[in-house]
């Protein structure tokens, strides 16, 4: 399920590239106003970061996947019913908000699922697929 979450994640950020000309169509925009739709998830991340970490430690990472999903699953589907530009951009912001709970979730599941000699695969399959989710976003 992290894996899968960390994918959606990507795909949730990269959305935007691939279809710039229709968006600046739709919704009456520039490059710079698109553009910040895809800004927003390393903003968001920066001033998340560690209060989330904090979160994640207190609460554990199965929460904090929960929670991630839950802002990719609701806000996510909601940019689809965006009718201007600044309520997809406030969608986008929102969802944006799930990355940091499934970013900083990977050392304490490791931590608390694998033996310590399977910790580097662990992080490792978990990270790719950060890596799986940039490279097929585009394609979604």
């Amino acid at each position: 399920m992290y894996i899968l979450a960390g994918i959606v994640s990507q795909v949730m950020w990269i959305t935007f590239s691939p279809i710039l000309p229709i968006v600046e169509e739709i919704y009456g925009v520039g490059d710079a106003e698109v553009g910040l739709l895809s800004a927003v998830f390393p903003i968001v991340f920066i001033v998340l970061a560690l209060p989330v970490g904090y979160y994640v430690d207190r609460r554990g990472f199965r929460r904090a996947v929960l929670i991630g999903s839950a802002f990719f699953a609701v806000f996510g589907l909601l940019r689809a019913f965006a009718t201007t530009f600044e309520a997809l951009l406030v969608f986008q912001t929102l969802t944006a908000v799930g990355q940091p709970f499934i970013f900083n979730s990977i050392s304490k599941l490791v931590k608390s699922w694998f033996p310590i000699e399977e910790a580097g695969l662990a992080t490792g399959l978990g990270s790719i697929s950060l890596f799986i989710g940039t490279i097929v976003g585009p394609d979604c």
